[in-house]
């Protein structure tokens, strides 16, 4: 098996709307709009994170590291 492809960028804002969030990252590509159904996990504003493709979309990674 390979490693999955990893985007990586920064969280720029979050709105949390009940059962999921909406979260905008910055990355190299632009920005991308993310819903994502984990909201007990909370990110803060410019914390590195990555990307990575997932069977039914994308998926937040925790904070990138270095």
């Amino acid at each position: 098996t390979h490693a999955p492809e990893v985007l990586e960028g920064r969280i720029m804002r979050t709105a949390y709307l009940g059962s999921f969030k909406e979260v905008k990252v910055a990355t190299p590509l632009g920005e991308i709009f993310v819903v994502s159904s984990e909201t007990g996990e909370r990110w803060e504003r410019l914390a590195p994170v990555r990307l990575t493709l997932q069977d039914q979309g994308v998926a937040v990674r925790g904070q990138a590291r270095p």
